[in-house]
């Protein structure tokens, strides 16, 4: 199977979406022939279409770090006597900090530190680490398997999963910030238009709230052009996602494992033009690990 973009799977996750919660046909539009091409269309059964446009939380500073710690992997260092974890923040410059770190871990152990928290403000190594991204280290013993050295990992995120209000409030500020959602939607022509923002890991505390069964409360505060709204949860089938069409009533739906299988299948307008058809090998791909 061709590498696929990850815009491919969000739409790919967004058509199952709506084909099972309205049970219509949903095709795609924008085939790159012309430039602010809408990315959906919705077909009604009573001949009505609509637009729709998808969008993704994702934080292309994070998926950088983690492609250049993975490259990076553990580094043995023979003028260590620790196994180090530098957690950094998404900014970090890994290549600078990997070139720099046996020197400043080295003068850690000298100094008999062993750790150096992200609350520490004495260490006058700081402000350059800092600079380069560095939020915390600590270290352990050495071990057979990880002699001396050290590893570069993303820090650690928490986040309080609230609700599905704090969900809303957040796509309500995306949609301002992506500007091009509404211009491609206008420009579709179609009196109905639907956004759907793919929520993923990025947005920690949302994608846990409505992974679970929480709904927001209160109306979408829309830009002109939108009248529906989808936020669909980033994972592969079973996927939640909830939804407003305007009625003043959030609904939700889940794609179970099964109906992504029909919906994949060679018979279905969802897969038209694509020969595969095993779900395991195409949904898998929603979580966002295909190539950009």
């Amino acid at each position: 199977m061709n590498q696929r973009t990850t815009k491919h799977w969000d739409e790919l996750l967004a058509r199952m979406v709506i084909e099972s919660a309205l049970d219509i046909q949903v095709e795609v539009h924008d085939d790159g022939s012309e430039p602010s091409m809408h990315d959906l269309t919705l077909k009604y059964p009573d001949g009505r279409v609509a637009a729709a446009e998808v969008v993704s939380t994702r934080d292309p500073k994070a998926r950088r770090l983690s492609a250049a710690v993975a490259d990076l992997g553990y580094q043995r260092c023979a003028n260590l006597r620790r196994l180090w974890i530098i957690s950094v923040t998404p900014s970090a410059k890994v290549g600078r900090l990997a070139k720099v770190a046996p020197s400043f871990l080295a003068d850690l152990e000298r100094a008999g530190v062993d750790r150096l928290p992200r609350t520490s403000t004495a260490d006058p190594r700081l402000p350059d680490l800092r600079a380069l991204g560095v939020a915390s280290c600590t270290s352990t013993a050495p071990t057979e398997k990880h002699p001396p050295g050290f590893y570069i990992n993303p820090a650690a995120v928490a986040a309080f999963a609230g609700d599905g209000d704090g969900a809303l409030r957040k796509a309500e500020a995306l949609l301002l910030e992506v500007t091009d959602v509404v211009a491609k939607l206008q420009l579709s022509g179609t009196a109905e238009r639907h956004a759907v923002i793919m929520i993923t890991h990025d947005w920690l505390g949302p994608h846990t709230a409505l992974e679970g069964d929480a709904v927001p409360n209160t109306p979408p505060e829309l830009p002109d052009g939108i009248d529906c709204l989808w936020l669909v949860v980033q994972l592969p089938p079973p996927t939640r996602a909830v939804y407003w069409l305007g009625d003043g009533q959030w609904r939700d739906v889940i794609v179970s494992e099964e109906q992504a299988t029909t919906l994949l299948a060679p018979t279905s307008h969802i897969n038209s033009g694509n020969p595969t058809t095993r779900s395991d090998k195409i949904v898998s791909q929603v979580d966002g690990q295909s190539t950009e």
